[in-house]
């Protein structure tokens, strides 16, 4: 019997505010290395939303999970999981659920949404040592489970960062559940098939014999991101706690860490500082790295995907060329966004719905899922 789904409402106490604002206060903030700009104390606001979506807390085999579940009014609705990564949360996705779930377009697919937290982020707290090790794959099978004990037997899933490897393996594991993925970041190493040997030994002549200029500095990017860019996935995989000790004591450390990476032209303050703020309330900066330390040999991953798959590029860390990706799923759409980056639910929400739309409302993906009647637990 699946455990009872309980209300969930962020409640922050009024001495944990205060302690923050002391901590900012107090803050030791150093000046800039080379022209590098440093984190300001007036800029270290930090945030407390409780304007989140229907949220709920379960326990999934004997883990507990946080999620937001918004049920469509829609009879033809079809349920999806909205996986996200690090160092986002659930919160990456506010803008798109709703529109997901009842769009004002009745011609749009409409969708059951849930939105689970990964276990050691926000508000599903770390299973800590009751498992050997926060795989990939375990997770996968918490979330595959989650979507089960509330009622959908088959499902549709979206993910970017660790939430991609998460969906991926939901899809690998259990293909009759999840049964077509869209991502909006993909990996796709240099196929090593002997079929794409002559393809192979013309990218060792000439790339431009093989694949576009766009491929080309799609490939360039991802080689630049691995090289010079990577040392806080190094970091976090081999010595996570010594950096938690410090984060999670500095508020202004953390915004700093996370800052570094969640940024881009036109971001809303204020959704950097609430997502700063759901890892420094619920103090799991820590666990949010364990997921590098227990995945960091398994983070390449190029098991095949045996589902549908929708692929979004946005300006990302990787951008693997079309052709690579036929070696690693079963590609149906392949789109080069024109604009927006890594945190596409949150840079550019217009885009990655249309993108989703226009792909799980396909007649071949929609069919994967019968229609059923309206189902679920919560309503807007």
């Amino acid at each position: 019997m699946a455990a009872p789904v309980v209300p969930f409402r962020v409640a922050v106490p009024d001495d944990a505010v205060a302690d923050l604002l002391h901590r900012i206060e107090n803050a030791r903030v150093p000046e800039s290395i080379d022209g590098d700009a440093a984190t300001s104390k007036n800029g270290a606001r930090l945030l407390v939303r409780d304007r989140f979506l229907p949220m709920f807390t379960t326990d999934v085999d004997d883990t507990s999970i946080h999620f937001v579940h918004l049920t469509s009014h829609r009879a033809d609705a079809r349920p999806i999981i909205l996986v996200h990564g690090w160092p986002g949360s659930f919160f990456e996705f506010h803008k798109i659920v709703a529109q997901l779930a009842n769009p004002s377009d009745p011609t749009h697919p409409a969708f059951h949404v849930v939105v689970p937290s990964i276990p050691g982020f926000g508000f599903s707290p770390a299973p800590g040592g009751r498992i050997e090790k926060l795989s990939v794959a375990w997770i996968a099978d918490i979330f595959v489970n989650l979507m089960r004990n509330l009622g959908y037997s088959r499902f549709f899933a979206q993910a970017g960062d660790w939430g991609s490897m998460i969906t991926k393996k939901m899809a690998i594991r259990h293909p009759k559940s999840c049964v077509a993925i869209h991502l909006n970041l993909a990996i796709a190493p240099l196929p090593t098939s002997i079929s794409y040997l002559p393809q192979r030994v013309l990218l060792s002549i000439n790339p431009s014999l093989v694949l576009t200029a766009v491929e080309m500095a799609g490939v360039e990017k991802t080689l630049k991101w691995a090289k010079h860019e990577t040392a806080y996935f190094k970091i976090q995989g081999t010595k996570p706690y010594s950096l938690g000790v410090g984060l999670n004591d500095s508020p202004v450390g953390l915004l700093a860490w996370i800052g570094e990476k969640m940024h881009w032209e036109g971001m809303d303050p204020d959704e950097l500082l609430t997502n700063v703020c759901i890892y420094w309330f619920t103090q799991t900066i820590t666990s949010s790295f364990r997921i590098y330390r227990d995945n960091l040999h398994d983070s390449m991953d190029a098991t095949f995907v045996p589902v549908p798959t929708a692929v979004a590029i946005f300006d990302d860390i990787y951008q693997p060329p079309q052709q690579w990706m036929r070696y690693v799923c079963n590609l149906k759409r392949f789109t080069r966004m024109e604009r927006g980056g890594h945190f596409a639910a949150l840079e550019v929400p217009d885009l990655l719905l249309s993108d989703m739309r226009k792909y799980f409302g396909w007649k071949e993906i929609a069919n994967c899922i019968p229609v059923r009647p309206n189902k679920g637990k919560s309503k807007l």
